[in-house]
């Protein structure tokens, strides 16, 4: 690998630039010749297995609402949609998804040749913001909104993120620490071959969030990471279990409706923010757990 970094003229994989800064990147889909390596295949199950306790429970008594209210959007049943979503017993925040998908995917629309912030603002805010509401714990940014803190770290903390010096799309930060638990890197259909270097990008922010935590006294966080290519969007959450190595695992992927006639991919998304709302509260109650520690030492 060094030998290969010190030719200029070589394309250095997402894997190895991202080996190069300690962190091992666990992703089925796109390490596929490494599978010949059971030291890899191993580590790659034990990270599946260790996040299966962040489980979808509970939604498999509503996604057959889901998905029938997804059917009446693609028909444009409207009147028959509000009946359906309104008299239903789905949970508040699958409700406001649902109904900003259905002012979203009208007969016109369609995220062929839109740019990453209409991605996000269409598709990513309404259901990240309905699974990740405002309060005492929480707050959520888009990239026009400014967090000093985050934004200082990202460019500060590891001077090879200098050239990348931009907020993230969307985060979800914890208001206490200021740091950042759920980040965003969105690209649009025609830039889609362009987010290799995001995964990278994000990789080394978690990365360097991770420390900064871990010099506060933060241990065993586990931050998450969502890639947009296009469609769809690949989550990663990235930990420090190990001294030396950082682990990148790729847990899911979203899939986003290109216009109403796909309006049902996106019944994944229902099935995965749970999960990653369970990371996210645990994270916070890492920094709670600290804080009590603290105010007990203090006593």
């Amino acid at each position: 690998m060094v030998q290969m970094c010190r030719n200029p003229t070589v394309k250095i994989c997402d894997e190895h630039q991202l080996a190069l800064s300690g962190i091992l990147l666990l992703d089925i889909d796109q390490t596929l010749s490494i599978l010949e390596h059971m030291d890899y295949l191993n580590a790659y199950k034990e990270m599946d297995s260790n996040y299966a306790k962040f489980t979808a429970g509970g939604h498999g008594a509503w996604i057959q609402d889901v998905y029938e209210n997804l059917h009446l959007i693609r028909t444009a049943a409207t009147a028959s949609f509000n009946t359906c979503v309104n008299s239903s017993t789905l949970p508040f925040e699958v409700k406001s998804i649902l109904h900003s998908l259905k002012r979203t995917y009208s007969r016109q629309y369609s995220i062929k040749g839109v740019n990453e912030n209409t991605i996000i603002k269409d598709h990513l805010v309404p259901i990240l913001d309905s699974f990740f509401p405002n309060d005492d714990y929480l707050t959520t940014y888009a990239a026009d909104k400014e967090i000093a803190e985050s934004s200082i770290r990202f460019t500060a903390i590891d001077p090879s993120l200098q050239k990348h010096a931009k907020k993230a799309d969307y985060s979800v930060v914890h208001n206490p620490t200021k740091f950042a638990l759920l980040t965003v890197e969105a690209k649009s259909c025609q830039n889609q071959s362009k987010s290799s270097s995001d995964v990278v990008k994000i990789g080394k922010y978690l990365k360097d969030l991770l420390d900064a935590a871990e010099a506060k006294g933060y241990q065993g966080l586990q931050l998450l990471g969502l890639v947009s290519r296009g469609d769809q969007i690949n989550v990663y959450v990235v930990e420090h279990k190990y001294d030396c190595i950082y682990t990148m695992f790729k847990l899911n992927t979203l899939h986003i409706p290109i216009k109403y006639t796909d309006i049902h991919r996106a019944i994944s998304a229902f099935e995965i923010l749970s999960r990653l709302k369970q990371i996210v509260d645990y994270n916070v109650d890492i920094f709670e757990q600290a804080k009590d520690a603290r105010c007990i030492a203090k006593d």
